[in-house]
Protein backbone atom coordinates (compact mmCIF):
# COMPACT_ATOMS: atom_id res chain seq x y z
CA UNK A 1 0.00 0.00 0.00
CA UNK A 2 1.41 3.31 -0.95
CA UNK A 3 1.94 5.96 1.82
CA UNK A 4 1.65 9.36 1.34
CA UNK A 5 4.37 11.87 2.50
CA UNK A 6 1.86 13.07 5.41
CA UNK A 7 3.21 13.63 9.16
CA UNK A 8 -0.30 12.64 10.53
CA UNK A 9 -3.11 11.30 9.66
CA UNK A 10 -5.88 13.32 9.25
CA UNK A 11 -9.15 13.09 11.53
CA UNK A 12 -12.93 13.34 10.14
CA UNK A 13 -15.93 14.70 11.90
CA UNK A 14 -19.97 13.79 11.45
CA UNK A 15 -21.71 16.49 12.10
CA UNK A 16 -24.90 16.49 14.02
CA UNK A 17 -27.36 17.21 11.10
CA UNK A 18 -26.16 13.64 9.69
CA UNK A 19 -26.33 11.80 13.05
CA UNK A 20 -29.70 13.25 12.91
CA UNK A 21 -30.37 11.89 9.65
CA UNK A 22 -29.10 8.14 10.48
CA UNK A 23 -31.68 8.86 13.91
CA UNK A 24 -34.31 9.44 11.12
CA UNK A 25 -33.54 6.76 9.54
CA UNK A 26 -34.20 4.02 12.09
CA UNK A 27 -37.57 5.93 13.26
CA UNK A 28 -39.04 4.79 9.94
CA UNK A 29 -41.21 1.87 9.87
CA UNK A 30 -40.27 0.79 5.84
CA UNK A 31 -37.44 1.77 3.78
CA UNK A 32 -39.19 2.47 0.99
CA UNK A 33 -40.50 5.51 2.60
CA UNK A 34 -37.32 7.17 3.79
CA UNK A 35 -36.64 10.81 1.86
CA UNK A 36 -33.42 9.96 -0.12
CA UNK A 37 -31.53 12.36 2.23
CA UNK A 38 -32.45 9.96 4.97
CA UNK A 39 -31.02 6.89 3.43
CA UNK A 40 -27.53 8.81 2.07
CA UNK A 41 -27.39 10.33 5.87
CA UNK A 42 -27.56 6.34 7.20
CA UNK A 43 -25.37 4.91 4.95
CA UNK A 44 -22.62 7.37 4.57
CA UNK A 45 -22.35 7.85 8.40
CA UNK A 46 -22.36 4.57 8.68
CA UNK A 47 -19.71 4.15 6.20
CA UNK A 48 -17.27 6.37 6.97
CA UNK A 49 -17.32 5.52 10.61
CA UNK A 50 -16.70 1.85 10.28
CA UNK A 51 -14.25 2.16 7.34
CA UNK A 52 -12.04 4.87 8.40
CA UNK A 53 -10.52 4.49 11.50
CA UNK A 54 -10.02 8.36 11.65
CA UNK A 55 -13.68 9.30 11.76
CA UNK A 56 -15.91 10.23 14.65
CA UNK A 57 -18.91 11.65 15.50
CA UNK A 58 -18.52 15.67 16.22
CA UNK A 59 -19.01 16.74 19.51
CA UNK A 60 -22.04 18.24 20.88
CA UNK A 61 -22.76 22.04 21.41
CA UNK A 62 -22.20 21.21 24.88
CA UNK A 63 -22.08 18.03 27.26
CA UNK A 64 -24.83 15.88 26.55
CA UNK A 65 -25.34 14.62 29.93
CA UNK A 66 -28.40 17.35 30.62
CA UNK A 67 -29.63 16.90 27.01
CA UNK A 68 -33.10 16.49 25.67
CA UNK A 69 -34.52 13.33 24.28
CA UNK A 70 -33.39 11.19 21.55
CA UNK A 71 -30.12 12.87 20.81
CA UNK A 72 -29.01 12.25 24.25
CA UNK A 73 -29.74 8.77 24.36
CA UNK A 74 -27.64 8.85 20.92
CA UNK A 75 -24.65 10.27 21.64
CA UNK A 76 -24.56 8.11 24.92
CA UNK A 77 -24.90 4.85 22.78
CA UNK A 78 -22.18 6.41 20.51
CA UNK A 79 -19.81 8.26 23.37
CA UNK A 80 -16.78 5.36 22.44
CA UNK A 81 -16.39 7.32 19.53
CA UNK A 82 -17.56 10.70 19.86
CA UNK A 83 -14.91 13.27 19.71
CA UNK A 84 -13.04 14.45 22.71
CA UNK A 85 -11.51 17.36 20.44
CA UNK A 86 -12.89 20.88 20.25
CA UNK A 87 -11.90 23.41 17.77
CA UNK A 88 -10.33 26.66 19.62
CA UNK A 89 -12.47 29.38 20.38
CA UNK A 90 -10.96 31.52 18.52
CA UNK A 91 -11.80 29.90 15.25
CA UNK A 92 -15.11 29.14 16.58
CA UNK A 93 -15.73 32.89 17.04
CA UNK A 94 -13.98 33.34 13.04
CA UNK A 95 -16.15 31.02 11.59
CA UNK A 96 -19.10 32.79 13.13
CA UNK A 97 -18.49 35.94 12.51
CA UNK A 98 -17.68 34.90 8.26
CA UNK A 99 -21.03 33.40 8.19
CA UNK A 100 -22.54 36.75 9.43
CA UNK A 101 -20.88 38.56 7.20
CA UNK A 102 -21.01 36.43 3.91
CA UNK A 103 -24.99 36.44 4.87
CA UNK A 104 -25.37 39.62 5.08
CA UNK A 105 -23.52 40.47 2.14
CA UNK A 106 -25.23 37.69 -0.04
CA UNK A 107 -28.90 37.26 1.13
CA UNK A 108 -30.20 36.66 -2.33
CA UNK A 109 -27.34 33.73 -2.68
CA UNK A 110 -28.59 32.19 0.66
CA UNK A 111 -32.43 32.93 -0.40
CA UNK A 112 -31.80 31.06 -3.26
CA UNK A 113 -30.24 28.04 -1.97
CA UNK A 114 -33.38 27.81 0.73
CA UNK A 115 -35.47 27.53 -2.49
CA UNK A 116 -32.96 25.17 -4.31
CA UNK A 117 -33.50 22.97 -1.65
CA UNK A 118 -37.44 23.42 -0.67
CA UNK A 119 -37.61 22.31 -4.40
CA UNK A 120 -35.78 18.98 -3.76
CA UNK A 121 -37.81 15.93 -3.54
CA UNK A 122 -36.62 14.80 -0.23
CA UNK A 123 -37.13 18.40 1.28
CA UNK A 124 -40.98 18.05 2.52
CA UNK A 125 -40.57 13.86 4.08
CA UNK A 126 -37.06 15.46 5.77
CA UNK A 127 -38.93 18.33 7.27
CA UNK A 128 -41.87 16.38 7.80
CA UNK A 129 -40.12 13.54 10.10
CA UNK A 130 -38.26 16.83 11.63
CA UNK A 131 -41.35 18.42 12.52
CA UNK A 132 -43.06 15.38 14.26
CA UNK A 133 -40.06 14.58 16.13
CA UNK A 134 -36.63 16.48 16.69
CA UNK A 135 -38.03 20.15 16.85
CA UNK A 136 -38.66 19.99 20.75
CA UNK A 137 -35.39 18.38 21.13
CA UNK A 138 -33.84 21.22 18.91
CA UNK A 139 -35.17 24.09 21.09
CA UNK A 140 -33.87 22.58 24.17
CA UNK A 141 -30.92 22.00 22.85
CA UNK A 142 -29.77 24.77 21.65
CA UNK A 143 -32.57 26.89 23.27
CA UNK A 144 -34.29 28.28 19.96
CA UNK A 145 -35.19 26.91 16.85
CA UNK A 146 -32.63 28.98 15.44
CA UNK A 147 -29.65 30.98 16.14
CA UNK A 148 -30.55 34.51 17.89
CA UNK A 149 -27.29 35.74 16.53
CA UNK A 150 -27.73 34.77 12.91
CA UNK A 151 -31.41 37.11 13.52
CA UNK A 152 -29.75 40.44 12.01
CA UNK A 153 -29.09 38.30 8.93
CA UNK A 154 -32.29 35.88 8.63
CA UNK A 155 -34.64 39.37 8.61
CA UNK A 156 -33.30 40.37 5.54
CA UNK A 157 -33.29 37.14 3.78
CA UNK A 158 -36.57 36.26 5.21
CA UNK A 159 -38.19 39.89 4.58
CA UNK A 160 -39.33 40.81 7.84
CA UNK A 161 -38.24 42.45 10.89
CA UNK A 162 -35.70 41.91 13.18
CA UNK A 163 -38.00 42.70 16.18
CA UNK A 164 -40.52 40.43 14.32
CA UNK A 165 -37.99 37.80 14.38
CA UNK A 166 -37.00 37.78 18.06
CA UNK A 167 -40.56 37.94 18.89
CA UNK A 168 -40.73 34.32 17.32
CA UNK A 169 -37.54 32.88 18.38
CA UNK A 170 -38.80 33.72 22.26
CA UNK A 171 -41.44 31.68 21.13
CA UNK A 172 -39.35 28.71 19.90
CA UNK A 173 -37.33 28.67 23.05
CA UNK A 174 -40.74 28.05 24.91
CA UNK A 175 -40.90 23.68 24.31
CA UNK A 176 -44.77 23.71 25.59
CA UNK A 177 -45.11 25.84 22.62
CA UNK A 178 -42.63 24.09 20.00
CA UNK A 179 -44.83 20.49 21.61
CA UNK A 180 -48.04 22.70 19.91
CA UNK A 181 -46.35 23.59 16.52
CA UNK A 182 -45.08 20.36 16.47
CA UNK A 183 -48.43 18.49 16.80
CA UNK A 184 -50.37 20.90 15.46
CA UNK A 185 -48.40 22.50 12.67
CA UNK A 186 -50.77 25.11 12.82
CA UNK A 187 -51.78 27.85 9.65
CA UNK A 188 -49.96 30.74 11.36
CA UNK A 189 -47.54 33.18 10.33
CA UNK A 190 -45.42 32.94 13.23
CA UNK A 191 -45.02 28.54 13.17
CA UNK A 192 -44.54 29.17 9.06
CA UNK A 193 -41.40 31.92 10.04
CA UNK A 194 -40.64 29.78 12.81
CA UNK A 195 -39.88 27.00 10.44
CA UNK A 196 -38.37 29.03 7.34
CA UNK A 197 -35.78 30.43 9.99
CA UNK A 198 -35.27 26.75 11.77
CA UNK A 199 -33.92 25.44 8.02
CA UNK A 200 -31.96 29.04 6.93
CA UNK A 201 -30.13 28.84 10.00
CA UNK A 202 -29.56 24.72 9.67
CA UNK A 203 -28.48 25.91 6.41
CA UNK A 204 -26.20 28.82 7.93
CA UNK A 205 -24.60 26.47 10.54
CA UNK A 206 -23.17 23.81 7.61
CA UNK A 207 -21.06 27.03 6.35
CA UNK A 208 -20.77 27.85 9.84
CA UNK A 209 -19.33 24.10 10.34
CA UNK A 210 -17.08 24.13 7.10
CA UNK A 211 -15.21 27.29 8.04
CA UNK A 212 -14.28 25.32 11.55
CA UNK A 213 -13.04 22.27 10.09
CA UNK A 214 -10.56 23.80 7.71
CA UNK A 215 -9.59 26.02 10.74
CA UNK A 216 -8.50 23.15 12.41
CA UNK A 217 -7.74 20.75 9.10
CA UNK A 218 -10.77 18.20 9.86
CA UNK A 219 -12.50 16.33 7.19
CA UNK A 220 -15.93 16.53 7.60
CA UNK A 221 -19.26 15.08 6.23
CA UNK A 222 -22.39 17.08 6.22
CA UNK A 223 -25.96 16.27 5.88
CA UNK A 224 -27.40 16.54 2.33
CA UNK A 225 -29.70 19.19 3.32
CA UNK A 226 -26.96 21.45 3.39
CA UNK A 227 -24.85 20.91 0.39
CA UNK A 228 -26.75 23.94 -1.32
CA UNK A 229 -25.41 26.69 0.65
CA UNK A 230 -21.37 25.45 0.87
CA UNK A 231 -19.09 27.01 -0.38
CA UNK A 232 -17.60 25.45 -4.33
CA UNK A 233 -14.26 23.58 -4.25
CA UNK A 234 -13.29 22.30 -7.68
CA UNK A 235 -10.18 20.18 -6.50
CA UNK A 236 -11.52 16.36 -5.69
CA UNK A 237 -10.99 13.24 -5.76
CA UNK A 238 -13.10 9.82 -5.06
CA UNK A 239 -12.83 7.16 -2.55
CA UNK A 240 -15.02 4.01 -3.71
CA UNK A 241 -16.60 1.81 -1.44
CA UNK A 242 -16.39 -2.03 -2.54
CA UNK A 243 -19.32 -3.97 -2.91
CA UNK A 244 -18.64 -6.23 0.36
CA UNK A 245 -18.71 -2.66 2.42
CA UNK A 246 -21.94 -1.69 1.34
CA UNK A 247 -22.92 -5.25 2.08
CA UNK A 248 -21.63 -4.89 5.09
CA UNK A 249 -23.70 -1.61 5.79
CA UNK A 250 -26.31 -3.16 4.66
CA UNK A 251 -26.52 -5.92 7.63
CA UNK A 252 -25.70 -3.17 10.14
CA UNK A 253 -28.50 -0.95 9.33
CA UNK A 254 -31.08 -3.93 9.00
CA UNK A 255 -30.54 -5.38 11.82
CA UNK A 256 -30.71 -2.41 13.82
CA UNK A 257 -34.47 -2.13 11.88
CA UNK A 258 -35.13 -5.40 13.25
CA UNK A 259 -35.72 -3.56 16.97
CA UNK A 260 -38.77 -2.42 17.71
CA UNK A 261 -38.16 0.26 19.51
CA UNK A 262 -36.39 3.38 18.14
CA UNK A 263 -34.58 3.98 20.93
CA UNK A 264 -33.38 0.12 20.78
CA UNK A 265 -32.58 0.46 17.14
CA UNK A 266 -30.12 3.19 17.76
CA UNK A 267 -28.32 1.59 20.38
CA UNK A 268 -28.01 -1.81 18.42
CA UNK A 269 -26.91 -0.17 15.41
CA UNK A 270 -24.19 2.31 17.52
CA UNK A 271 -22.85 -0.90 19.22
CA UNK A 272 -22.44 -2.85 16.06
CA UNK A 273 -20.90 -0.12 14.32
CA UNK A 274 -18.51 0.67 17.02
CA UNK A 275 -17.42 -3.23 17.58
CA UNK A 276 -17.09 -3.35 13.73
CA UNK A 277 -14.30 -0.03 13.05
CA UNK A 278 -12.37 -1.50 16.23
CA UNK A 279 -12.52 -4.91 13.38
CA UNK A 280 -11.47 -2.88 10.35
CA UNK A 281 -9.05 -1.25 12.69
CA UNK A 282 -6.81 -4.67 13.92
CA UNK A 283 -7.91 -6.10 10.34
CA UNK A 284 -10.16 -8.52 11.90
CA UNK A 285 -12.79 -8.58 8.80
CA UNK A 286 -11.90 -8.46 5.13
CA UNK A 287 -14.49 -6.04 2.93
CA UNK A 288 -12.53 -5.89 0.26
CA UNK A 289 -13.62 -5.66 -3.07
CA UNK A 290 -15.41 -9.09 -4.78
CA UNK A 291 -15.79 -9.28 -8.67
CA UNK A 292 -18.75 -11.09 -7.63
CA UNK A 293 -21.58 -9.29 -5.26
CA UNK A 294 -22.83 -12.96 -4.54
CA UNK A 295 -19.45 -13.51 -2.77
CA UNK A 296 -19.17 -9.81 -1.29
CA UNK A 297 -22.23 -10.64 0.07
CA UNK A 298 -21.11 -13.83 1.63
CA UNK A 299 -17.96 -12.11 2.70
CA UNK A 300 -20.05 -9.61 4.63
CA UNK A 301 -22.05 -11.99 6.14
CA UNK A 302 -18.80 -14.21 6.98
CA UNK A 303 -17.34 -10.34 8.77
CA UNK A 304 -20.97 -10.20 10.82
CA UNK A 305 -20.45 -13.81 12.13
CA UNK A 306 -17.28 -13.27 13.21
CA UNK A 307 -17.88 -10.29 14.82
CA UNK A 308 -20.76 -12.11 16.90
CA UNK A 309 -22.66 -8.83 15.70
CA UNK A 310 -25.80 -8.52 17.45
CA UNK A 311 -28.52 -8.83 14.24
CA UNK A 312 -31.06 -11.00 15.58
CA UNK A 313 -33.19 -14.03 13.91
CA UNK A 314 -35.84 -11.18 13.01
CA UNK A 315 -33.53 -9.35 10.97
CA UNK A 316 -35.69 -10.28 7.67
CA UNK A 317 -34.85 -11.14 4.07
CA UNK A 318 -37.38 -8.23 2.96
CA UNK A 319 -35.38 -5.41 4.58
CA UNK A 320 -31.43 -6.40 3.76
CA UNK A 321 -32.29 -7.22 0.59
CA UNK A 322 -33.99 -3.64 -0.16
CA UNK A 323 -31.32 -1.94 1.54
CA UNK A 324 -28.35 -3.59 0.14
CA UNK A 325 -30.03 -3.54 -3.80
CA UNK A 326 -29.97 0.23 -2.77
CA UNK A 327 -26.72 0.71 -1.10
CA UNK A 328 -24.62 -1.92 -3.77
CA UNK A 329 -26.47 -0.19 -7.15
CA UNK A 330 -26.68 3.54 -6.08
CA UNK A 331 -23.56 4.37 -3.20
CA UNK A 332 -20.76 4.70 -5.62
CA UNK A 333 -17.89 6.38 -3.47
CA UNK A 334 -17.04 9.09 -1.24
CA UNK A 335 -16.02 12.11 -2.86
CA UNK A 336 -13.03 14.32 -0.66
CA UNK A 337 -13.55 18.04 -1.48
CA UNK A 338 -10.02 19.55 -0.78
CA UNK A 339 -9.90 22.74 1.35
CA UNK A 340 -6.79 23.72 -0.72
CA UNK A 341 -5.43 23.28 -3.81
CA UNK A 342 -2.96 20.13 -3.57
CA UNK A 343 -1.01 17.77 -4.59
CA UNK A 344 -2.43 14.52 -3.52
CA UNK A 345 0.97 12.62 -3.42
CA UNK A 346 1.39 9.06 -3.04
CA UNK A 347 -2.55 8.40 -3.32
CA UNK A 348 -4.23 5.74 -4.88
CA UNK A 349 -6.81 7.18 -6.57
CA UNK A 350 -10.05 5.67 -7.97
CA UNK A 351 -12.80 6.77 -11.25
CA UNK A 352 -13.68 9.93 -11.86
CA UNK A 353 -10.23 11.42 -10.15
CA UNK A 354 -9.23 13.50 -12.73
CA UNK A 355 -8.21 16.55 -11.29
CA UNK A 356 -6.07 14.29 -8.62
CA UNK A 357 -4.55 12.48 -11.75
CA UNK A 358 -3.24 15.78 -13.02
CA UNK A 359 -2.03 17.05 -10.06
CA UNK A 360 -0.15 14.11 -9.04
CA UNK A 361 1.19 13.77 -12.97
CA UNK A 362 1.32 17.20 -14.63
CA UNK A 363 -0.64 14.89 -17.43
CA UNK A 364 -4.39 14.17 -18.22
CA UNK A 365 -5.91 11.16 -18.50
CA UNK A 366 -4.52 10.00 -21.81
CA UNK A 367 -0.80 9.57 -20.63
CA UNK A 368 0.33 6.06 -19.71
CA UNK A 369 1.45 6.82 -16.35
CA UNK A 370 -2.29 8.98 -15.61
CA UNK A 371 -4.07 5.79 -16.71
CA UNK A 372 -1.52 3.40 -14.71
CA UNK A 373 -2.76 5.84 -11.46
CA UNK A 374 -6.22 5.59 -12.41
CA UNK A 375 -6.43 1.78 -12.57
CA UNK A 376 -5.52 1.60 -8.31
CA UNK A 377 -8.64 2.07 -6.26
CA UNK A 378 -8.92 4.51 -3.24
CA UNK A 379 -9.93 3.04 -0.43
CA UNK A 380 -12.34 4.19 2.66
CA UNK A 381 -9.39 3.54 4.66
CA UNK A 382 -7.36 5.67 2.71
CA UNK A 383 -9.31 9.14 3.76
CA UNK A 384 -7.10 9.14 7.04
CA UNK A 385 -4.08 9.55 4.63
CA UNK A 386 -5.18 12.11 2.30
CA UNK A 387 -5.55 15.53 3.08
CA UNK A 388 -8.35 18.24 5.19
CA UNK A 389 -11.77 18.44 2.95
CA UNK A 390 -15.26 18.07 3.05
CA UNK A 391 -16.28 14.74 2.13
CA UNK A 392 -19.91 13.90 -0.09
CA UNK A 393 -21.44 10.96 -0.86
CA UNK A 394 -21.90 9.88 -5.05
CA UNK A 395 -25.04 8.45 -6.19
CA UNK A 396 -26.29 7.19 -8.86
Amino acid sequence: MTTMVRKNVIRGHVDSASIHGVMAALGYQKIDQLPSWTLWSAAEVTSALINDPMFEVAPGPGPYAGDYGLMDHTMRSLAPIVSHSRPANSWLSKAENSVKKWAGRYPLIVKKAYDKVKEDQSFAGWLDYVVKNFLVEHSATLIGLFNPGFIPQLAVILNCSEKELRVVWNRSCDLKQVEEWSKKRPDTDDFRLAIDAYVIAALLRGRYHEYVSEAAGLQIIHHPLRYAILPAKKESIEFPLTNTEKYFVSIILAGALSEKKVEDRISLWASNVIEAKKAVITGRIDLSHKDSNSIAESLAVDAAKCLDLRIYSRLTTTVFDALSSVLVSGLVSFVLFAWHVTPWIGLPVGPGSTAAIRHMTAKGLGDRAASLLYQRRARLRDLARAVPGRITGRWC
